[in-house]
């Protein structure tokens, strides 16, 4: 029961923490919010993930670095990448980050 709340107590964390951030004025700084967000939605895609052995593809993880990255970089606006255009304020780019979390230790 523990391993199947552990995405909800990830999301409340997650409120808090940017709660208090909101309320100490950290937040409203570019890069520590889109820092924020991008542990956030990991963490949470990380937390998904309910199995216990972990996988040992160190390529799969180095490609998953890699994208993460690559958004990072391209919504702080220090790299242009043409395709991504039309998702410069989407959810979508959270959700992959999500995805990336849940992939990361995939078996």
């Amino acid at each position: 029961m523990t391993t199947t709340l552990l995405p909800l107590l990830a999301l409340l964390v997650i409120w808090i923490i940017h709660y208090l951030f909101t309320f100490l004025g950290i937040i409203s700084i570019p890069l520590v919010s889109t820092l924020f967000w991008a542990i956030a939605s990991f963490s949470f895609g990380l937390s998904m993930n309910l199995k216990s052995k972990r996988s040992n593809t160190w390529v799969l993880k180095l490609i998953i670095a890699f994208i993460v990255f690559l958004l990072f970089t391209y919504q702080m606006g220090w790299v242009s990448v043409p395709f991504l255009n039309n998702f410069q304020s989407s959810i979508i780019l959270y959700f992959i980050y999500v995805w990336c979390g849940w992939a990361f230790f995939r078996n």
